[in-house]
């Protein structure tokens, strides 16, 4: 089964929160970027069920976007280890 790629972006108050992210990271493979609040997600999931497990309970009321993403094109400037984990994934379901 091909795995899915999404980007949640959420509010910087959740940043340190350690329930949150446990939660994101139990859906899959993550890569967090820039100040913590933006995080790469590979997973079976779709952004519905991401969105329910990662904002049940206290987090429900706070902003988040959870968006799909398609990687067949990418261009940027950014840490190499990012670079190395979108190609490795990209290896990996070929």
């Amino acid at each position: 089964m091909n795995m899915r790629y999404y980007i949640i972006i959420f509010d910087k108050e959740l940043v340190g929160n350690q329930v949150f992210r446990d939660r994101i990271g139990r859906l899959g493979e993550t890569y967090y970027l820039f100040d913590g609040n933006i995080v790469l997600l590979r997973c079976n999931s779709s952004s519905r069920d991401i969105y329910s497990a990662i904002s049940a309970d206290e987090f429900g009321t706070k902003l988040m976007l959870v968006m799909e993403v398609n990687r067949t094109e990418y261009f940027g400037y950014m840490q190499s280890n990012l670079w190395g984990w979108l190609k490795e994934e990209k290896t990996n379901n070929q």
